[in-house]
């Protein structure tokens, strides 16, 4: 299988050695090109241009990675992003998971981490392209799982990821915040955090937060 073209959306000369340092242990992956601007990497897409994965940083040369994103969206571009920065402000990092991202990487982090990231990205990619029709539900949802541990029916690990960085962020959060920065119904949050808190990824505490009864705050372990 031919490997999958990858554009790196970057600004700084010395992260760009090191993503392409990074590239050179993962496979499935080829670096097609690499632009410091947003308006670059549009013009790009207008003129034709294709790519099937995007490393994206929200600082770019002029403009902002999450506006760039919605653009490409509009202009219908298919790929894969992954976001790589050092912006982690809770309102960012949920705009970027309703537009899409696969993964999100908060700088600075190491060379294991982004090549999860990217290993991840193109196994799923893998299994899309073999699926040469419509998918029952239990196929999406192993899909979905990727190789790792199957989830309860319903949930899905893209989802789960969006919630874990928005806790890593926020430092704790209770489920209303949680399902207005994810744009999920509470029920629906308070099924993902069930199982986090199950499985050991999420601690659930009570907390005063003025007169009343006490709430449920859900905060990430702290040797995670």
């Amino acid at each position: 299988m031919l490997p999958y073209g990858l554009l790196i959306a970057e600004d700084d000369p010395s992260m760009v050695r090191l993503y392409k340092a990074f590239l050179q242990g993962v496979e499935g992956v080829s670096l097609l090109g690499v632009t410091p601007s947003g308006e670059e990497l549009l013009r790009y897409f207008r003129r034709g241009g294709r790519a099937e994965l995007l490393l994206l940083d929200i600082y770019l040369e002029g403009s902002n990675g999450v506006d760039i994103l919605r653009e490409l969206r509009g202009m219908g571009v298919d790929l894969d992003v992954i976001v790589v920065t050092s912006e982690s402000s809770p309102r960012t990092v949920g705009e970027a998971m309703r537009l899409g991202v696969f993964d999100y990487l908060v700088k600075p982090f190491g060379g294991s981490r982004f090549g999860r990231a990217l290993d991840d990205l193109v196994a799923f990619r893998r299994r899309i392209d073999r699926v040469n029709s419509r998918m029952s539900q239990d196929e999406l949802d192993k899909l979905l799982g990727g190789g790792e541990e199957e989830l309860p029916k319903g949930l899905h690990r893209s989802t789960l990821k969006g919630i874990l960085s928005l806790l890593s962020c926020f430092g704790e959060a209770t489920v209303d915040r949680l399902s207005e920065e994810m744009g999920l119904s509470k029920s629906s949050v308070r099924r993902y955090m069930d199982y986090l808190v199950r499985e050991g990824e999420v601690e659930l505490r009570l907390k005063h937060l003025g007169r009343g009864r006490p709430v449920n705050v859900y905060r990430l372990p702290s040797d995670l």
